[in-house]
């Protein structure tokens, strides 16, 4: 790879623009704005890919889609078989705004020694969990030929039967994986939806304490107990945990006066289990729910799996009526509702953490020699 630009100011966001070139104002600023206008390339592909040869541009993303968990190196990979040439024009709208001028200043630009691929590298991105980030990539080549997509949000269904590639920073024992990828599978759910609830409840601490005497690797509360202790009544229950103040409760738990023995909800594999059923109740009110059919799936939301793992981690976070009153209130925006601000956050979390565990870095792109 050869370097073309390269400057070290500091990443404030990824509010971006790309001008390299010929592209000038981005026009309307509409949500697919002048991008989109320009030449729906990649979108038109893949409804008539018959329509198109070899020959034209396109664009990638690594990591593949975005990532709202961490601060993560982002990279636009434009692929040109007729070669990047000077005079090329990239362009990036985020929100429908034409960001001119600030990209370069961040990006690291470089091209292959073929000039067939142009890498746009930008380090530590940090997309907050609490917004939608609509990120459009426009490129136009000299020949006139054009490229556009958008950068795509997270994807996880709870209910696929998908494994763990990576856990990224995590470092949870191997032992503990494997109880995660076995019970999963045995209540019929994806090994990564498990692993990414566990990221976000716990991070993988089996002794975790919250504020709201939560406990365990999947932070189950006096409350929610409740709900699933008719399907685990023999496991064992510390004698007046669910009424001791957190802080208590938590010194006891350094202590070891409660522990695994004596409290189901320390217990690793009994954690995910009781976890995965609490899921499985939220999940079959759902579908037994008037609200559920409430829900109008947009366009981003077409696969029915996809917003019934996010109805299913916004109750399980702030519980299933006040997830139900959001639906009567908003409709299809109901995850935007001031009352589930803390909810979004928790389930764009729980996604990008899901997919960033069953994608790994198997979709890295690969240097060209």
């Amino acid at each position: 790879m050869k370097s073309i630009t390269r400057q070290g100011v500091p990443f404030v966001a990824f509010v971006i623009l790309l001008s390299v070139g010929g592209l000038g104002c981005a026009g309307p600023s509409t949500p697919l704005g002048a991008i989109w206008s320009l030449h729906p390339v990649d979108s038109v592909r893949r409804l008539i890919p018959h329509l198109f040869g070899e020959g034209t541009p396109r664009i990638q993303f690594d990591p593949p889609r975005q990532n709202l968990h961490a601060s993560q190196t982002v990279r636009v990979i434009i692929d040109d078989p007729s070669g990047i040439r000077d005079g090329y024009g990239l362009q990036v709208r985020y929100r429908g705004q034409d960001v001119t001028r600030s990209f370069l200043q961040q990006a690291r630009v470089s091209r292959t020694e073929s000039s067939q691929r142009l890498v746009v590298e930008v380090p530590a991105v940090r997309l907050s969990a609490s917004d939608d980030h609509l990120i459009e990539i426009g490129y136009r080549n000299p020949a006139g030929q054009f490229a556009a997509t958008r950068y795509p949000s997270p994807v996880c269904r709870a209910f696929d039967h998908t494994a763990i590639r990576t856990t990224d920073d995590f470092r949870p024992d191997s032992s503990l994986l494997k109880s995660i990828e076995v019970i999963s599978r045995q209540m019929g759910f994806s090994s990564a939806f498990t692993a990414a609830l566990i990221a976000q409840e716990s991070a993988f601490d089996p002794k975790s304490v919250s504020l709201a005497r939560a406990l365990g690797l999947t932070q189950i509360t006096p409350i929610a107990e409740t709900e699933v202790s008719g399907a685990f009544e023999k496991w064992p229950r510390y004698p007046g945990g669910h009424e001791l103040p957190a802080p208590i409760l938590k010194l006891l738990v350094m202590a070891g006066q409660i522990h695994a023995g004596n409290e189901w909800r320390l217990d690793p594999e009994r954690s995910i289990q009781g976890g995965l059923t609490l899921v499985q109740s939220l999940s079959a009110r759902w579908l037994d729910s008037e609200s559920f059919s409430k829900v109008q799936w947009t366009t981003g939301d077409s696969d029915v799996e996809i917003t019934r793992t996010r109805l299913v981690l916004a109750s399980y976070h702030s519980g299933f009526l006040r997830v139900t009153r959001a639906i009567d209130r908003y409709g299809s925006a109901w995850l935007t509702s001031p009352e589930l601000k803390a909810a979004r956050k928790y389930v764009n979390r729980v996604f990008s953490y899901c997919d960033a565990f069953q994608l790994g870095r198997e979709n890295e792109y690969e240097n060209e020699t």
